[in-house]
């Protein structure tokens, strides 16, 4: 057994993203992004891969970071400064792909200090797993797919929601109720304080 732990960043202050939200832990159903929109306009955009663009954008990607990651700057730059909420996945790398289950099948992001001006066209998806070195704080974990309708994960892989320090507490019930609705049967709570401590902030159990 050889444990590895995911974690998702989220924020929570616009309405329309609920529905995303609650899908990812009441309905422990994964959503897929287009990669197309991503905040970094080099990210999946390699030039030579331009003749299979098409194929290219008709995969769909979902991101994670490995908990080697700048938790600080994760929660600072994904979870709404702060106000937002961190999931955290374990999943055993040991497993089958056929035990393993969705959150296994991704693979840790490459960073370089220079895209390639080429890349093989036989394995032309590995560029959606190629990022330049100034985003290596993310320690990203990807998973891709084409088909996305109905790809879920088990009740035992949520394994902790941990409250941004800023967190507005009016949105705890609701993502507290989105883990009760998920069956999650490992899922414990965190909050994150500041603190006088090396980091500057820590977290304690919100259980």
């Amino acid at each position: 057994m050889v444990i590895q732990r995911l974690r998702k960043y989220l924020s929570i202050n616009r309405p329309e993203s609920w529905g995303y939200r609650r899908q990812l832990i009441a309905d422990r159903t994964i959503y897929f992004s287009d990669p197309s929109n991503f905040n970094d306009p080099l990210d999946c955009n390699i030039a030579a891969a331009a003749r299979l663009r098409h194929a290219l954008y008709d995969c769909r990607v979902f991101c994670l970071s490995l908990d080697s990651c700048n938790d600080f700057l994760m929660f600072a730059h994904y979870a709404d400064g702060h106000r937002g909420f961190r999931l955290t996945f374990e999943i055993d790398t040991d497993q089958t792909i056929r035990d393993i289950g969705v959150l296994g099948r991704g693979r840790e992001v490459t960073y370089v200090p220079a895209l390639p001006s080429d890349f093989d066209l036989n394995n032309i998806h590995m560029s959606l797993f190629t990022k330049l070195d100034c985003w290596s704080y993310e320690a990203e974990y990807r998973i891709l797919a084409v088909k996305t309708d109905g790809l879920t994960y088990g009740t035992s892989s949520l394994v902790e929601v941990a409250f941004g320090c800023r967190l507005n507490t009016d949105f705890e019930p609701i993502i507290r109720n989105w883990a009760r609705d998920g069956k999650h049967e490992r899922a414990k709570f965190m909050r994150a304080r500041l603190c006088d401590g090396p980091t500057g902030y820590e977290y304690i159990d919100a259980s």
